[in-house]
């Protein structure tokens, strides 16, 4: 029996796709059952709320970990504005799309006419299509990670300088290797995100409740803190598995089993879980 922990807010995408490679655990969990005479205490239905979903065979519960708070939109449009006007020529450089959501309702209608039709540069081809729907950017480059999008800026320089809407905090990959190559590099941060203390103590109480859970992360400052969790025991770092949106994620991730998605997308990440529960203890 699988217990499948996706640290994330409830996505009908996310469920469309796990759902099937759960479905084929249920010979796993028969078997399981058969044997022992009884079931996983994960598995009980303790009539929680919607966001859990069982199939036959695996439990699926999201808790959303990162509340993310938008940088009041004055203050970003205004620097926004004084960059697009002093810096006519830069690239737009977008990693995230909470950063397209942030910038989509801050920006005045002179922001958004001078920033249609730059170029852009993005990580994940999901970020690139929003961006240039929302924003009315050029898509001119995309990348899997923010490493490669920097390494190929500095390979190619499409721009002499670039404008990065982001978050605090983000990986500093990108703007550490921009600045090694004296790249200007101008950051507009466009939202905050925090983790909540009561969904960390949630997931804390069920790696003791549930000991080899799955747990599904999708941003490297959580993956810190589930290791750390991890760390204070050593049982639970040895049967857990980890699922990973990408390899930045994963890379932070040292005290259990990592599968890591080949692309940020539901397909690869159910792809991933499947991986992972064919590691499972329980597995057959």
């Amino acid at each position: 029996m699988a217990f499948v922990v996706v640290l994330k807010e409830e996505d009908s995408r996310y469920k469309q796709a796990l759902a099937p490679v759960l479905a084929g655990d249920q010979t796993a969990k028969d078997e399981a059952q058969d044997n022992s005479g009884k079931d996983d205490g994960c598995s009980k239905d303790d009539g929680s709320s919607s966001s859990d979903e069982r199939s036959s065979s695996a439990r699926l519960q999201f808790v959303p970990v990162l509340q993310v708070e938008h940088t009041k939109g004055e203050a970003v449009d205004r620097q926004l504005l004084e960059l697009l006007h002093t810096l006519p020529n830069a690239g737009i450089i977008i990693t995230s799309s909470n950063a397209i959501t942030a910038a989509t309702s801050a920006l005045s209608p002179a922001a958004r006419q001078l920033i249609k039709d730059k170029p852009g540069f993005f990580v994940g081809d999901k970020t690139a299509t929003a961006a240039a729907h929302a924003l009315q950017l050029k898509v001119a480059i995309v990348a899997n990670k923010a490493k490669e999008l920097g390494e190929r800026l500095v390979s190619e320089v499409p721009c002499s300088s670039y404008i990065f809407l982001c978050g605090d905090p983000h990986r500093p990959e990108l703007p550490t290797l921009l600045q090694a190559h004296s790249i200007p590099l101008h950051e507009v941060v466009c939202y905050s995100s925090v983790i909540k203390d009561e969904a960390i103590t949630h997931v804390q109480q069920l790696l003791q409740d549930c000991p080899s859970p799955i747990l599904v992360i999708f941003s490297p400052s959580v993956a810190r803190r589930v290791n750390a969790l991890l760390s204070t025991d050593a049982a639970n770092s040895a049967l857990a598995r980890m699922v990973t949106i990408g390899p930045t994620t994963a890379a932070e991730i040292t005290r259990a089993p990592v599968f890591v998605a080949e692309k940020p997308t539901p397909a690869h990440v159910a792809h991933a879980l499947e991986l992972a529960l064919q590691h499972h203890p329980h597995a057959s």
